[in-house]
């Protein structure tokens, strides 16, 4: 195993901690877009 050096490490530790705050991100995106549509949906059929 080669030796990594401490850019290495934090360029590495820094892109893991950003790729899952992305996902985070993107999952409660998508809660809020399917929220969005049950509602217009809903409004849809109540006219």
């Amino acid at each position: 195993m080669s030796r990594l050096s401490i850019n290495q490490l934090t360029t590495r530790l820094a892109w893991h901690k950003v790729t899952a705050e992305l996902k985070y991100i993107n999952e409660e995106n998508k809660k809020i877009i399917l929220e969005k549509i049950n509602h217009e949906s809903r409004m849809i059929t109540n006219l």
